[in-house]
């Protein structure tokens, strides 16, 4: 909506006395500061018959002073929240150069650590390819969505049960309880998307016995484990959870197909959907995503664990003093040995609707100078639902102009892993020898899905790059 100014108002209503003929008036309001009042006072002697008109008049000047300052506090209110969302977008970005950094630095550690012939490793996001595909931060790409889009609206959180409860009762922050600030037991931050609100389900363990304690402290070190159970209106085979924590596991993910009255699990072995070192021990998840497949159903029930304790916060709770039976005194109680496993979950999206099946991505020039030999590394994630012995995501490498269907390095897949540039043959399964230097290279991934509702997903997709051809 277009800002009209408190200027702009005066204006116009200048406008309307001159034509009422009231040029005094005006002339007043004209040559007074923009930033003041229209109304000035309005002294009413309580001996005197009020003046209808005079009253009304005054009315008027309040209402357009109102209506003035109204825009001003919208105006103001809409630049705020511009200046908020400009700063988070830069920290965005900011915390993607660094992320790349960090990831950058564990590639060539981790990659080239393991493979020798390995000198640099390249992270290739959505900006190196060209086709009608998805991606979702940048580094994970999917088939082309036809219909389909991520969306927190159509959630409608049925119950949420496990073995502790709901929110951040007990931590105690600088002399205060955090719950009166921002109690994180509200449902509705699952799903609000709004950045600076999350949903916590929390669970007390102490490894000593306690004189005084509350009813959900447990004499055990069990993680806390929690059910969500939702629904939506539209079905929808793909759920994505967001959580700032690195401690969320997925213990089982259950769907129903007869409206929520019974359910099926899906999900083949938990996954620690955000452990980013799992991106080089197993290349058969998107790890950082939070991405979790299934049939498409309207019902559905995510199993959710921690990992351990957390090491900040303090716990403490209201104690009741009652030996003094007609002055009792509350106290609060510091539980040092008290520890809380917390599963935070920033947001809750479902992503609903249909995909392509043959979507192609095709990357720019990869290589800058002549290279000895060259590999790709990538994390795939093909939901457990979709029929076995079927290659749903494809690689083509094209070396000097010429096709090579290839599997990443890091997979089981059997395959070409390696193109490397040698005049002697060798014995090598993985790898195809060409007779001259590796001068350019371009990647091509296709990505097929039998379900329409439902995608495969590809992510962390690296250049591993040989060492340079000896200049002679």
């Amino acid at each position: 909506m277009e800002y009209v100014r408190l200027k702009d108002i005066k204006e116009a209503y200048i406008d309307k006395l001159i034509s009422q003929d009231k040029l005094n008036k005006a002339i007043h309001i004209y040559n007074e500061e923009n930033n003041l009042p229209i109304f000035n006072n309005l002294s009413v002697h309580p001996e005197t018959e009020p003046n209808k008109e005079i009253i009304n008049e005054a009315i008027e000047d309040i209402s357009i002073d109102i209506l003035g300052l109204n825009k001003e506090i919208s105006a103001t209110g809409n630049q705020y929240n511009d200046l908020m969302n400009e700063v988070t977008h830069r920290l965005e970005v900011i915390e993607e150069l660094l992320q790349a950094e960090e990831n950058r630095i564990k590639d060539m550690n981790i990659i080239c650590g393991n493979y020798d012939e390995f000198v640099t490793v390249k992270t290739l996001n959505y900006k190196y390819f060209t086709g009608m595909f998805g991606y979702d931060s940048n580094y994970v790409f999917f088939a082309y969505p036809n219909t389909a889009k991520a969306s927190s609206e159509d959630i409608l959180i049925l119950d949420i049960s496990g073995n502790g409860y709901e929110g951040n009762k007990y931590v105690y922050q600088n002399d205060e309880f955090l719950q009166d600030s921002l109690d994180t037991s509200n449902r509705n931050y699952l799903i609000d998307e709004h950045i600076s609100t999350y949903y916590e389900y929390s669970r007390l363990t102490s490894n000593t016995e306690l004189s005084k304690y509350p009813k959900d402290v447990n004499f055990d070190d069990i993680e806390a484990q929690c059910t969500i159970t939702c629904i939506s209106q539209k079905p929808f085979g793909t759920i994505k959870i967001s959580s700032d924590f690195d401690n969320i596991i997925v213990q089982d993910i259950l769907y129903s197909i007869d409206d929520g009255n019974t359910y099926i699990s899906c999900l083949d072995n938990p996954i620690s959907i955000n452990n980013l070192f799992g991106i080089y021990n197993d290349s058969n998840y998107i790890y950082g995503s939070g991405i979790i497949c299934f049939p498409s159903t309207n019902y559905l029930k995510i199993v959710l664990s921690s990992t351990k304790a957390s090491e900040v916060d303090k716990i403490a709770f209201t104690s009741l003093d009652t030996v003094d039976a007609t002055n009792p005194i509350e106290t609060i109680i510091l539980l040092d040995e008290v520890k809380r496993h917390v599963i935070r979950i920033n947001d809750l999206s479902i992503l609903s609707g249909t995909y392509r099946t043959g979507t192609k991505m095709q990357s720019k020039e990869l290589i800058s100078e002549p290279i000895e030999s060259i590999a790709i590394f990538a994390s795939e994630y093909v939901p457990s639902h979709f029929p076995n012995n079927q290659d749903y995501i494809q690689y083509i490498l094209t070396i000097n102009g010429v096709d090579y269907n290839i599997v990443p390095i890091n997979s089981n897949k059997e395959g070409i892993k390696v193109i490397r540039s040698s005049k002697l043959m060798s014995l090598d399964t993985y790898a195809e020898h060409i007779s001259e230097s590796i001068k350019s290279a371009s990647l091509s991934i296709i990505i097929n899905t039998p379900d329409s509702y439902t995608t495969p997903y590809v992510s962390n997709v690296k250049i591993c790059y040989g060492k340079a051809v000896s200049k002679v």
